[in-house]
């Protein structure tokens, strides 16, 4: 390529939608299972309702320790800035 040839990126495409695809059908799991994770996210303001029946129990005593919910508050602050 010379000093004054423009950059095609046209024979880069095929390879990038065949990447993202390939990327969107190993990980379609993800999406399907995204509430389930949210559980892990933050479970302190996650509804117990929709948790599956035997983690409801934990679920109910984790979020009414309040030193473990200000604690995971403050490293989720942290976490933010740092992010």
């Amino acid at each position: 390529m010379g000093a004054g040839t423009p950059f095609s990126g046209e024979k880069y495409a095929d390879a990038i939608v065949n990447l993202q695809e390939e990327f969107d059908h190993r990980f379609a799991d993800f999406k399907t299972h995204r509430a389930t994770f949210q559980i892990f996210a933050d479970p302190f303001s996650f509804d117990v309702q929709d948790a599956p029946p035997v983690l409801q129990m934990e679920l109910i005593d984790l979020q009414c320790n309040s030193e473990l919910k200000a604690k995971f508050r403050e490293v989720s602050g942290i976490a933010d800035k740092l992010g």
